[in-house]
């Protein structure tokens, strides 16, 4: 008879209204990698933005001796052993001597500078 009454009165009582422990929202990157096409654009992106940076860096980038030559008077022997006198220009990919004077080559071209 008491179990009965138990079993009756644990029926009876309201059950509890506990909501459980909040959920936050999904971040930000959860939302973003259920998408899988932003993360291919976002890859393609991050890969195109990094070359891009790499290569203009890399542009920029001089010789750290030869940026100390900048604007010097240097003599610059050939390998057929002509010697050529001027002001070293430096940038990132070569060399450029802009000579003394300008004057016309054996071909009759005028030249002021030479790339090196």
């Amino acid at each position: 008879m008491w179990t009965a009454l138990l079993a009756q009165a644990a029926d009876a009582a309201p059950a509890p209204t506990d909501p459980g422990p909040a959920t936050a929202p999904p971040s930000t990157w959860v939302v973003i990698f259920q998408n899988l096409d932003a993360v291919f654009w976002l890859t393609l992106l991050f890969i195109f933005l990094t070359a891009i940076i790499v290569t203009i860096f890399n542009a920029r980038r001089k010789d750290k001796c030869l940026k100390l030559l900048r604007d010097y008077h240097v003599s610059y022997l050939t390998t057929t052993g002509q010697t050529l006198w001027g002001d070293l220009v430096v940038y990132a990919r070569g060399i450029e001597l802009e000579f003394d004077t300008p004057y016309r080559n054996s071909r009759n071209i005028h030249k002021s500078s030479a790339l090196i």
